[in-house]
């Protein structure tokens, strides 16, 4: 007997359950043990590639789907292109039944019966949707969904007030991705959101999220003019903004919409700033004025600068000085990182002493200046 066959049962379904269905479904042939553990996996991913036809991946799912004995929890779909939307809407059909909590399509027609089935579902936490085309109207069959925590969209191919409906029905949503999907107006409007993470590279962008629980936002803004960028999140905690390659404001409602999204993230303690937006700081803020809009921050890290002359990032780290509550600093850039602890700034009494930032730089050292 091979050393792989002497593992425990629970230990081989959990190594099936990283494979391909394809290479899982292989080892049915082996021993009788081994096709009575592969139906027992509760993890299925099924992977095509270009060359693939896709006729035998819809048989080979449909085969999954239909098996009296699986126990599907988590479901992930790969196709090598577009399946029918009949197909995809008996899959959701047979997902929805079976009680899975964890969905992934890639590459799938969404019609209106597989939003439905899969939002109506009292089973699913968590539904990831790659490159799907959904239907611009969706709000004659939409339905309430309650069970769904984590909701993952990247380049979707529908319409703005399609993607605001499907929000808006998830009422207990806590985490909400949206990468590359081309809209022109994304409104979040929601109560229970904890975590928004968008990235677009639509040629305009306008964006409006009023979610007074959220406490994590992440937003890359890449080849994208700026214009309506507000933000309202009384409770955020943690933001990371990226802005790149022509997103600098550069008239004076961009400056605007800058500033009201810097405005509704002031509350952070933890702030990433990345790329071209930090260049843009110096020139269009006074430190002062800068250090007010985030009076509780205490880590910043800032990442892809793009410049590595030291005196310009001295400039920077002068420009941030101003924080009150900051207390650790961490500029990347391609050459090395800087990285100040900024001590308690106190004033020295009687039973305290004033010490020195501790700086700690690495790869290439540069002299920087100290607090």
């Amino acid at each position: 007997m091979d050393p792989f066959s002497l593992l425990p049962d629970h230990l081989i379904s959990i190594i099936l359950s990283l494979l391909p269905f394809t290479e899982a479904a292989r080892t049915s042939i082996l021993s009788r043990r081994w096709r009575n553990l592969w139906v027992h996996i509760t993890d299925f991913y099924i992977s095509g590639r270009r060359h693939d036809d896709l006729t035998k991946q819809i048989q080979c799912i449909d085969a999954v789907l239909s098996h009296p004995q699986v126990n599907i929890l988590k479901f992930r779909i790969s196709l090598s292109s577009f399946a029918p939307k009949p197909v995809t809407d008996r899959w959701a059909g047979n997902l929805a039944r079976m009680r899975v909590t964890n969905v992934s399509l890639t590459l799938v027609h969404v019609s209106h019966v597989v939003l439905q089935r899969l939002l109506s579902s009292k089973s699913l936490t968590k539904l990831k949707l790659r490159y799907c085309i959904f239907p611009r109207d969706i709000s004659p069959l939409l339905v309430s969904c309650t069970s769904l925590r984590h909701l993952d969209l990247r380049g979707i191919e529908t319409s703005d007030t399609a993607i605001r409906e499907i929000i808006s029905a998830c009422e207990n949503l806590s985490s909400l991705k949206i990468g590359f999907c081309v809209l022109r107006q994304l409104v979040v409007n929601h109560q229970r959101l904890e975590c928004f993470v968008w990235a677009t590279a639509s040629r305009t962008c306008d964006m409006d999220i009023e979610t007074p629980n959220l406490r994590k936002l992440k937003l890359d803004i890449l080849s994208c003019k700026l214009r309506r960028l507000r933000v309202s999140a009384p409770m955020l905690r943690t933001s990371r903004i990226c802005i790149e390659r022509s997103g600098l404001p550069t008239d004076s409602d961009s400056l605007r919409s800058l500033k009201e999204l810097l405005a509704g993230i002031r509350n952070s303690e933890r702030l990433q700033l990345d790329g071209e937006v930090v260049q843009c700081l110096p020139s269009r803020f006074t430190p002062l004025e800068f250090a007010s809009i985030f009076p509780k921050l205490k880590k910043l890290r800032i990442t892809d600068l793009g410049i590595e002359d030291p005196g310009q990032i001295s400039a920077l780290t002068a420009f941030l000085q101003s924080f009150s509550e900051l207390r650790e600093l961490k500029i990347e850039v391609k050459t090395y990182s800087l990285k100040l602890m900024i001590p308690n700034r106190r004033k020295p009494t009687d039973q305290t002493q004033a010490h020195p930032a501790n700086v700690t730089v690495e790869g290439k050292p540069h002299e920087l200046g100290g607090w």
